[in-house]
């Protein structure tokens, strides 16, 4: 956000993209206030956190609660794209029982939600970091079958032997314990593949 906030304050683009989502709200105090300040266009991307997210419509809502903002959600099927039609034309104001759902997710997450940012990379025992921070979510997607051939199934066996050297640990912006989320990662996976 530091290189964007600099961006917006040279003022030298019409329009700028930011993460933006419920899970990644910093842009809602430091870039979007400025961006507006000045006339600049803001488009929200990663609304959906990278499909952690389980409820889009939610999403979308809280990105549209913000005025003066435009978002580009991604979706995979026609049946999710009529389900997002309907909230860009309804109310965008979220109601008590929204925020308090919204709140709660936040709760889930804290300190163990990736943003992807790679900043913990380059890993000297070269195990896929955000990869396996994300394996839940990319299962979910996707399916068993993503893991179980080729450079994701390799990522897996890779991170089976992480030594917990904690370069990672140091490089994280947000502190996340990435070696324990690795393990706790794997038994799931695991589970997934003995159920």
């Amino acid at each position: 956000l530091d290189l964007l906030e600099r961006v917006v304050d040279e003022g030298l683009f019409e329009t700028i993209m930011v993460c933006y989502s419920f899970l990644e709200p910093k842009a809602k105090k430091s870039i979007l206030p400025k961006a507006l300040a000045k006339n600049i266009g803001v488009i929200a991307m990663k609304s959906f956190s990278g499909g952690v997210i389980d409820d889009p419509q939610l999403a979308l809502k809280y990105v549209l609660s913000q005025p003066d903002i435009i978002i580009i959600p991604g979706v995979e099927t026609k049946e999710l794209f009529d389900q997002n039609w309907k909230v860009f034309q309804g109310s965008y104001s979220l109601s008590p029982a929204e925020k308090l759902k919204i709140e709660n997710i936040r709760n889930q997450y804290g300190k163990s939600f990736c943003r992807r940012c790679d900043y913990c990379q380059p890993c000297s025992e070269e195990i896929p970091i955000q990869l396996l921070l994300g394996v839940r979510s990319a299962l979910k997607r996707f399916g068993k079958s993503f893991l179980q051939e080729g450079w994701p199934r390799e990522a897996i066996d890779k991170a089976r032997n992480c030594s917990e050297c904690g370069e990672c640990l140091e490089r994280c912006p947000y502190q996340l314990p990435i070696p324990d989320l690795i393990k706790e990662n794997l038994a799931w996976v695991d589970e997934q593949f003995t159920s």
